[in-house]
């Protein structure tokens, strides 16, 4: 890699744009296809680097590299990961931001590495917002996404009706004055791939929603269940929820 080239990224940063304006399955394959092979820009504290005579900066000998650490607004710390310099700059304007160029699987290691306090990590905190928890994290790594063409999709009501996950969820929900509604349907895939589908109502950032309930669903979820989830904003969100009732509603006051 010619580490003299910007970091610039726009391949991915189309994608999130078009899964913000228009979310489909297929955009988050591609998200998760090209996010893997992408690299990312990490700030590091200067007390990490050092200055040798020709101008350059390196870091230091025998040195622990300390990440620098955003919180959200419950406390919890997250790595904050960069596309390219203009989100950078969002966070930090000055010029003398030192990062690291990283790959997905290093944010991953650091992130979720033993003994640290993160919680994960937020890519382009300060425009997309996209929080990778260790659920999601998880998820990325072990699943090898593809997009495709063409996929069956059928929707339904579960048979079996996972009670308790949306009686907790239905609970957690009346302390997410954002969300509005939530939809539960079981999605089939190409025949076999099943899923539940929780499709959300919700005025915030839907991957922080998103990932505030998957935390709560893991415990519910067997071995070889898996829950999606989908903005109802989206066009397949209010093309899944025809014909169906909510199972939480916000009461409007």
């Amino acid at each position: 890699m010619d580490i003299n080239k910007p970091i610039t990224n726009l391949k991915l940063v189309e994608i999130l744009d078009e899964i913000k304006n228009n979310y489909s399955h297929q955009k988050e394959a591609e998200f998760f296809k090209e996010l893997v092979c992408t690299k990312f820009l990490v700030p590091i504290t200067s007390d990490s680097l050092t200055e040798c005579s020709s101008g350059e900066t390196i870091l230091k000998e025998n040195v622990t590299i300390k990440f620098v650490a955003i919180n959200d607004s419950e406390g919890n710390v997250y790595l904050p990961v960069f596309t390219d310099w203009e989100e950078i700059k969002k966070w930090n304007s000055e010029d003398n931001v030192k990062t690291l160029i990283l790959t997905f699987q290093d944010c991953k290691t650091i992130a979720m590495g033993e003994d640290n306090e993160h919680k994960g990590f937020v890519l382009n905190p300060f425009g997309q917002n996209i929080v990778f928890g260790e659920n999601l994290i998880q998820q990325v790594g072990q699943e090898n996404v593809e997009s495709e063409k063409e996929e069956t999709v059928m929707l339904g009501v579960p048979e079996q009706y996972p009670v308790q996950m949306v009686a907790d969820i239905k609970k957690n929900l009346l302390y997410m004055p954002s969300v509005k509604s939530a939809y539960l349907l079981l999605m089939i895939r190409d025949e076999n791939d099943k899923s539940y589908l929780l499709i959300v109502d919700s005025s915030d950032e839907h991957n922080i929603i998103f990932e505030k309930i998957g935390d709560i669903a893991m415990k519910y979820l067997g071995e070889e269940e898996k829950l999606d989830f989908v903005p109802l904003s989206s066009e397949f969100g209010r093309s899944a929820i025809e014909g169906h009732t909510p199972f939480y509603e916000r009461k409007q006051n």
